[in-house]
């Protein structure tokens, strides 16, 4: 674990930095979820961190351990290898319930079952034997299950933003009044911060103002399985829409689902959806390039 001041680095986005001056900024980076984590702290002692910097990095590991897809034993591994499992952790109920919201208002396209067919198009198996769909998921504290064997569950369209959330809400209660959180998305404590957002290509997009809230960006061109985006579509199979879509909203968590589900849908559906989850900002790069901004 490392703590200092050097410039915050983001996959997808880039910091800008407010007003203060680097000497008022901490900085740690870590791994976590396969991916470069940071945390930005803005007045504040660094000889009163290392304690705090421990319990942080500490949940983050626990997280990985519920909903890590690399990880083996992790209880989302274990759900897809053996169809069940029981005394689910806390966080898996939490965020399935969210995943549940979010399915039911995107009529199916956000669908975190859709791990199966991804594996099914990675390996050329065959598609139509593959089976989709969240009411097919049973889950309460005492258990998580599939209906059918052979489906399998992936929350990396959401379980990031859930880890920021969590993290932010651990930084809140031990004190934290001015604190950026990349866990893949990003939370602002206080603020204001200024966030560039960009593509995966690192082509500058806009900058984005966080106040106490969040933000979440998907690249449907981020990566590729053959000629399909690595974000499918459970309900059509139609390519995605938009090429970046960027979520400002209250949570991460929702910032990255809605993220994750607006790459297939149409403008006057994602507006209508942005209406239901105010205050949220929307910034959508077309093929061509257009940005395009609904609020």
């Amino acid at each position: 674990m490392s703590l200092s001041r050097r410039r915050f680095i983001a996959v997808s986005l880039s910091l800008i930095s407010g007003s203060v001056t680097a000497a008022e900024e901490l900085v740690w980076n870590g791994r976590g979820f396969g991916a470069d984590l940071s945390i930005k702290i803005r007045g504040t002692r660094s000889s009163t961190l290392d304690h705090s910097l421990i319990k942080l990095r500490a949940e983050i590991a626990y997280l990985e351990s519920v909903f890590s897809l690399y990880d083996p034993d992790s209880e989302i591994s274990k759900l897809n290898r053996n169809s069940f499992i029981s005394e689910p952790s806390k966080p898996f109920i939490e965020l399935l319930e969210q995943c549940r919201v979010l399915h039911s208002m995107t009529n199916g396209i956000f669908d975190p079952t859709i791990q199966a067919l991804w594996h099914a198009m990675a390996w050329n198996n065959d598609i139509a034997k593959t089976r989709v769909g969240f009411e097919y998921l049973s889950f309460n504290p005492e258990f998580i299950k599939f209906k059918h064997s052979g489906m399998s569950l992936t929350l990396n369209g959401i379980a990031q933003g859930y880890a920021t959330d969590r993290i932010a809400a651990l930084a809140r209660k031990m004190g934290f009044q001015q604190c950026l959180i990349n866990i893949g998305e990003i939370a602002a404590l206080g603020g204001p911060w200024h966030v560039g957002v960009e593509n995966f290509q690192a082509k500058h997009l806009a900058v984005a103002k966080l106040q106490n809230n969040a933000i979440a960006t998907s690249s449907s061109d981020a990566m590729r399985i053959g000629k399909h985006s690595h974000i499918l579509n459970p309900v059509s199979g139609e390519p995605p829409s938009w090429k970046t879509v960027s979520v400002q909203t209250n949570t991460a968590t929702l910032a990255d689902g809605l993220s994750t589900a607006m790459v297939f849908l149409d403008r006057t559906q994602i507006a209508k959806l942005a209406k239901l989850f105010q205050p949220t900002v929307v910034l959508l790069e077309d093929f061509s390039g257009k940005i395009i901004e609904i609020r």
